[in-house]
């Protein structure tokens, strides 16, 4: 009797035993998925597709509004469990050429246009929902971001020199909200695809004297692809 409780008792604890070393694997495999907090680094490629602009009806010679906008964006900051909080530098940069026949003689008046935009601001990332082995996660994405414009105008052929006038100045406000997926290809190191609803608005703030002109905003769906690491 004395033996075939003994017998029970060892047949109970390695079933156990074996109960629980399936279950290690997966546990370790959620665990392992991913850096669960630490520094993080983001890298971006985005393009926003307008579907609505506004422009100020009373500017003489307003910037132009380009219907497509590619934006490069990184950003840094901390990752602590489903959260993201960081904070963000956006570029874009557009050429616009313009060509028009002046009368008399017909002269051909050819414009270029180059505008770089520089952005800084929060970004907000937060995975709403992750898959069992915690590489896949749904996310919400949000960011503010504010700036400034600088453009450079050249004429062909040149204009002859005229008197110096004030530079007026600018400030730029974009932001994007959206859902994305993130999956993660390593512990330290995932991939990831945002889309929602953006925008920018551009605020010309004259020089003493001058009346603003220029005023524009773009907004329409956005696509961004990128990664993100955490250490």
């Amino acid at each position: 009797m004395l033996n075939a409780k003994r017998t029970y008792l060892r047949s109970v604890a390695a079933l156990a035993l074996g109960l629980g070393a399936l279950g290690v694997p997966r546990a370790a495999l959620a665990q392992d998925a991913q850096a669960e907090s630490g520094f993080a680094l983001q890298a971006s490629l985005a393009a926003r597709f307008g579907i609505l602009a506004t422009i100020d009806t009373g500017s003489s010679s307003p910037t132009p509004i380009n219907g497509t906008a590619f934006q490069a964006g990184l950003s840094a900051g901390y990752k602590t469990g489903r959260l993201y909080l960081g904070l963000g530098l956006e570029f874009n940069n557009f050429t616009f050429n313009d060509s028009r026949i002046m009368n008399p003689g017909n002269l051909v008046i050819s414009t270029t246009t180059r505008v770089s935009d520089f952005l800084i601001g929060p970004d907000v990332q937060f995975a709403i929902l992750r898959s069992t082995d915690n590489r896949v996660e749904l996310i919400a994405d949000v960011a503010l971001h504010f700036g400034h414009r600088f453009s450079s105008v050249s004429i062909s052929p040149s204009p002859p020199p005229g008197p110096s006038v004030p530079t007026d100045s600018n400030f730029l406000l974009s932001y994007r909200l959206g859902p994305g997926v993130r999956y993660w290809a390593h512990k330290h190191f995932a991939f990831q695809a945002t889309t929602g609803f953006g925008g920018s608005a551009f605020f010309d703030l004259p020089a003493e004297g001058h009346i603003a002109d220029g005023n524009n905003s773009s907004h329409g769906i956005y696509a961004a692809f990128g990664g993100m690491g955490v250490f």
